[in-house]
């Protein structure tokens, strides 16, 4: 899935706004998340303020990573040569999750925190990697499993969850 995705996004086929602009579906080709540029498949994934603040949230090579160009597909080539298999199959995996998020708050209002989408990734590349029956690195392994997992607090301390609503009439 996430092989497909990336080649959609190298091959700059993705419905970004500037792509639906080129072909007349929409004039409006500002970015629904950041609305501050013009949204390119480069902006949505890379340079947006709110995919950066997922990429920084992630293990230190995405932080760190400054590939920089006018295409994702430079960036993508970037990521290739300097990463392991593994560390490039959670970038894959995280910027699909990126461009569902965006999805998600166009159509659906939702905007998934930026810590939860990277637990998820790394969660699935981790099991990805188990069902083949191929070596997960130990770090991979407990970083997967140490975010998805509930545990109890120490002896002495509570657990308090909340929840909010919101009541808006139309």
């Amino acid at each position: 899935m996430e092989k497909h995705f990336l080649w959609r996004a190298c091959h700059e086929i993705l419905p970004t706004k500037a792509n639906l602009g080129a072909k007349k579906v929409t004039e409006d080709s500002y970015c629904p998340v950041c609305e501050r540029a013009e949204e390119t498949i480069y902006h949505a994934l890379w340079e947006c303020p709110a995919a950066r603040d997922v990429w920084s949230v992630g293990c230190i090579k995405f932080q760190k990573s400054h590939f920089e160009g006018p295409s994702f597909l430079q960036v993508v080539e970037g990521m290739l040569k300097s990463w392991d298999q593994m560390e490039f199959a959670q970038f894959a995996n995280i910027a699909r999750r990126i461009w569902l998020r965006r999805n998600e708050l166009i159509h659906g209002g939702v905007f998934l925190n930026p810590n939860l989408l990277i637990q998820q990734a790394i969660r699935a590349v981790t099991l990805f990697h188990l069902v083949r029956n191929e070596v997960v690195p130990q770090e991979v392994a407990c970083e997967a499993s140490n975010h998805c997992n509930w545990k109890n607090p120490p002896i002495g301390w509570f657990k308090a969850n909340w929840d909010a609503g919101v009541n808006q009439r139309f």
